[in-house]
């Protein structure tokens, strides 16, 4: 078993897991469907600010995507009054508990369950009438109580997004950034009729975004490793970017590492990934053969290899710096505070051990 040093944020705890936790073989792209369609998420779990003549033939649990009129209901949700303050929410996790227990008293947070991105939602209209929702917000919480806005790219305002122009088209939005919740809130703020939905979330379980994505066992090719400057010996592929793979021990004509041509914080490595990826973070370790590593560095990502943002504080939107090593072989996880979007993860280097040198792998979905 391998040590690792667990570091979401700013937490620091030290754990001991097999590899197997963070290697799969089946790639998971994080767009289930969470289970407002399939009945996995329960009625009880589907509420409302109000519903329409206070009848369950409007009410929340008929918002499910897809569902048409049946006796005794209709094909939506559909609100008491048409204005602002409406919305229809679903609580995620164990679909035996509701958002509320029969004594008036929330599931524990671990029955409704703290472990899911949700990267977007699909609506629809009523399926028998004339009757959609046109432009909406989302809201998303880890206890029903404190609510956060979906935000624009950049945090730039609160994201409103266009909906459905007639009945039974299914519209997808994606989130700008996916959101690890609880509860997601759809709250109509423009609609044609009557507002009315059905509706469905996109994302998966969050252990399910800790997956290898493959620089260690080469499913990222040597040419899709590239770095910032490279350590010329005269071996001259001793220190190349493509050698930075995570447990590489080495083999004749080079080292089991990536290192820089200079020590200094200009210096990068990155990986292309073949497609977009919803990337959660990523693992490092040191040079195998001598006392060299990285303690602390930045990440940037890019969709295009040519426009880069850099992982931000959630709170304070500064670049993040992250824990590194603190010896050759450990293997250190970091976690971003939010997954990302991204063709290409960089890793770049703000203090170090001896010489900047590195292993590393990128965690995705």
């Amino acid at each position: 078993m391998a040590a690792i040093q667990f570091q979401p944020a700013s937490l620091f705890v030290l754990i001991f897991v097999t590899r197997a936790v963070v290697q799969a073989s089946a790639k998971s792209t994080c767009q289930d469907r969470l289970g407002v369609e399939d009945g996995w998420i329960g009625d009880s779990q589907i509420t409302a600010s109000t519903e329409f003549a206070h009848s369950v033939y409007h009410g929340a649990n008929n918002a499910r995507l897809n569902r048409v009129e049946q006796k005794g209901t209709t094909g939506a949700w559909s609100a008491q009054t048409n204005d602002g303050n409406q919305w229809i929410q679903a609580a995620l996790g164990d679909p035996t508990c509701s958002a509320k227990t029969n004594d008036g008293n929330k599931c524990p947070q671990s029955a409704v369950g703290d472990q899911t991105w949700v990267i977007g939602v699909l609506i629809q209209g009523r399926h028998d009438a004339s009757h959609w929702v046109t432009q909406f917000k989302v809201q998303y919480s880890n206890d029903g109580d404190f609510w956060r806005f979906v935000q624009q790219t950049d945090n730039h305002g609160e994201m409103v997004f266009d909906g459905n122009t007639d009945q039974n088209t299914v519209v997808t939005k994606l989130f700008p950034t996916p959101v690890k919740t609880s509860y997601i809130r759809i709250i109509p703020t423009a609609w044609n009729g009557h507002i009315s939905l059905r509706f469905e979330l996109l994302g998966c379980k969050a252990n399910a975004c800790q997956n290898a994505a493959g620089v260690e066992d080469g499913r990222i090719h040597d040419s899709q490793l590239k770095a910032s400057t490279e350590y010329a010996t005269a071996k001259v592929l001793y220190h190349r970017a493509c050698n930075a793979r995570l447990n590489c021990p080495g083999k004749p004509g080079t080292t089991g590492h990536w290192g820089a041509a200079f020590n200094d914080i200009n210096q990068w490595i990155q990986a292309e990934m073949a497609e977009e990826t919803l990337v959660t973070g990523v693992m490092i370790q040191g040079r195998p053969d001598a006392p060299q590593w990285v303690s602390k560095f930045k990440i940037q990502y890019s969709l295009d290899g040519n426009y880069w943002k850099f992982v931000q504080t959630p709170d304070t939107e500064t670049d993040m710096v992250f824990d590194g090593n603190t010896d050759s072989s450990t293997v250190v996880l970091a976690f971003f505070p939010s997954p990302v979007r991204a063709s290409f993860i960089r890793i770049r280097p703000t203090a170090w051990d001896g010489n900047i040198c590195m292993r590393f792998e990128v965690l995705a979905c």
